[in-house]
């Protein structure tokens, strides 16, 4: 009973749909109507297509590759021709386009769909017998699928897997494997449900203590067969019932309604179907526990005419048909059969011998080959770490010489842009203590002296006019020794420092100074003070050379501006005259620290010098340029 049940399984089990349910095809039909040339409508038709009309599918898949489909469409129409082919029977070429719609979908990071058809390479690995591929195959995806909790995924894998253990005669692995898809049954099809209840009731129809469930597995698949409509699913539940029953003498009288329920069904089918064949296996194996030879001479008949399920057992199958005709009383024919079948054995023995024989020759041959495949390996990989050694070295060594060049570079580099702002520190500050005493001692000394003599010469009327130009003289020196002495930064914020410079000098001239500062609201106080002291002094500088130097100078504007990107902080100084001598060209280049004079200067002399080593202090830099309006603007940058 036993081995006429295997076959039976083997068949039963069909590799289930990977994918899920495509849109109906009349749908896509209509979409395609209005984008005939769209390759992702015709990737998708070639999917719907692939195993109903598998001519079909293969030909939207040449239509889409002919329109470019790209990316996840690709890995479409590549799983639709594999398929497809499968359907028709070509396994190898099916097993090459799975492949290269996994190496897409790889490509792409498609996860689900690079193991879906992971899944599908092993459904071809096992149907060419090559058994250890496809476990590979089965069990990175079970692996993935459980990882990322994709039931669907793992449902078919566990089930092809199943199916393939079922195949190779491991049922005790099949059950197991089968228990595990139904774990995720919730995610899987109705049809790929009902397919894993009938091939766990075939299992367990081997073992009698098992029987109670093998029913209840077939009756399930039953039900919710006829709930979803599936009457073949049916049939494939109906057939190990049948046999199942077989087992039992006592249900013997169910048997009958199940045939003629199941013979219903597959009565449409054509007589070398799947479904037909499990059925007529059912019904011989019942007709001949109840000795009923004709209708078993019958059903083995249309085994024997329309090819077993399993080539393999042809001389099986023809042993069953001798022994039908043996019941029936037709002695000839039953020898005729009986002797075919052991003539088929002993063919079948001779060409597992001389397949044996050549197996091992090819392994032989392989082992041989592999050797000195290894020991070519071995050479070439010696060679190449030795020739990675040489190069290794020479790297380091010219990588160690041009780290110490470079080193060397960067540190005279450093070393002398370092002896060029202490050189200009020095000198700022040897100016600023000079100015520093400079003013003290015209604050306290001449300033004093000539107070003393206004007051001495105020007694005497007649030197009203000397006493006049006394005062004059006085405050002349005190307005330098204001420009002389150091901006107060301890206290005062640089905008307010500038704006006090205006205002003094707007009040001592016939100029218009002004000063502004964007944004409104910025806070000054954080612009370092080292910073501020010598943008204070360059400004400064810069006013005092407009004063002495431009003829009828009508108007100066300062303007301090700070923006979030670099430089952060730049300072204007605009001036405009009534008759304007001659200047740079319109577009003026900027310049380095230390750039040319302004332009409202062209004699070089200590006050230009003092600019140009505050500017390179403060690593900034100045640009002249002429304003549409023909003004002069003097930018200086940090």
């Amino acid at each position: 009973m036993k081995r006429l049940l295997l076959p039976l399984l083997i068949t039963l089990m069909l590799p289930p749909v990977l994918a899920a349910a495509q849109p109906q095809a009349d749908s896509l039909r209509h979409l395609l109507r209005t984008q005939p040339h769209n390759p992702h409508l015709l990737a998708q038709m070639a999917q719907a297509f692939s195993t109903s009309c598998p001519d079909s599918a293969l030909h939207y898949a040449q239509l889409a590759t002919q329109h470019k489909a790209q990316g996840a469409d690709i890995v479409t129409l590549e799983a639709a021709r594999g398929e497809a082919l499968a359907a028709q029977g070509h396994i190898q070429q099916a097993l090459g386009h799975f492949t290269q719609a996994y190496k897409v979908a790889q490509k792409h990071h498609l996860a689900d769909q690079q193991h879906n058809q992971l899944c599908s390479m092993g459904i071809c690995y096992s149907r060419l017998q090559q058994f250890d591929q496809a476990a590979k195959c089965y069990d990175q995806v079970i692996a993935y699928a459980t990882r990322h909790h994709n039931h669907q995924l793992a449902f078919a894998a566990y089930q092809n897997y199943g199916a393939m253990c079922s195949r190779i005669g491991r049922p005790d692995d099949c059950r197991t494997l089968l228990l595990n898809a139904l774990k995720y049954e919730r995610a899987a099809e109705p049809a790929q449900r009902i397919s894993v209840y009938a091939g766990l009731g075939t299992i367990l129809t081997y073992n009698p203590a098992t029987f109670a469930q093998a029913e209840q597995y077939l009756q399930r698949g039953i039900n919710l067969a006829r709930q979803a409509h599936e009457p073949l699913a049916e049939a494939s539940c109906l057939s190990p019932l049948i046999t199942l029953l077989t087992q039992q003498p006592k249900r013997h009288t169910e048997i009958p309604a199940l045939i003629a329920r199941a013979n219903t069904i597959v009565s449409g089918l054509a007589p070398g179907g799947t479904e037909r064949m499990q059925l007529e296996h059912a019904k011989v194996n019942y007709y001949f526990v109840t000795r009923q030879w004709a209708p078993a001479l019958q059903s083995a008949l249309m085994l024997y005419h329309n090819g077993p399920a399993v080539s393999s057992e042809r001389d099986k199958v023809m042993l069953m048909v001798a022994r039908a005709y043996e019941g029936t009383d037709q002695a000839p024919r039953a020898c005729y059969f009986y002797r075919e079948a052991y003539y088929i054995a002993d063919s079948l023995h001779q060409l597992n011998i001389q397949q044996q024989v050549a197996d091992a020759a090819a392994r032989y041959d392989a082992k041989e080959k592999q050797l000195k495949i290894a020991q070519l390996q071995k050479d070439a990989a010696q060679a190449e770490a030795r020739q990675w050694r040489l190069g290794a070295s020479l790297a380091v060594a010219t990588l160690l010489l041009i780290i110490t060049i470079a080193g060397a570079i960067m540190r005279h580099r450093h070393q002398q842009r370092k002896a060029e702002l202490e050189q200009a520190r020095r000198y700022i500050d040897g100016i600023e203590t000079e100015r520093k005493r400079l003013a003290q001692e015209l604050h306290d000394g001449v300033c004093n002296d000539l107070l003393v003599a206004e007051m001495q010469i105020t007694n005497t009327a007649s030197t009203a006019q000397a006493t006049q130009q006394l005062n004059a003289v006085r405050q002349n020196i005190r307005h330098i020794s204001h420009q002389l002495m150091p901006p107060n930064t301890a206290f005062a914020t640089l905008d307010q420092t500038l704006s006090a410079l205006a205002c003094k000098l707007h009040e001592m001239g016939h100029i218009a100074i002004t000063f502004s500062a964007t944004p409104a609201h910025h806070n000054w106080a954080a612009l370092p003070a080292a910073q501020a002291h010598q943008l204070y002094r360059i400004a400064q500088e810069l006013i005092t050379n407009l004063i002495k130097h431009t003829p009828q100078l009508t108007h100066i504007s300062i303007t301090l501006t700070h923006s979030p990107a670099a430089p952060h902080t730049t300072l204007t100084i605009a001036h405009t005259a009534a008759t304007t001598p001659a200047a740079p060209s319109p577009t003026a280049a900027p310049s380095s620290a230390g750039a040319a004079p302004s332009p409202a200067s062209s004699t070089p002399g200590i006050g230009l010098r003092s600019i140009s080593e505050r500017v390179k202090a403060i690593s900034a830099t100045i640009t002249h340029a002429t304003g549409p309006q023909g003004q002069h603007i003097t930018t200086i940058s940090c």
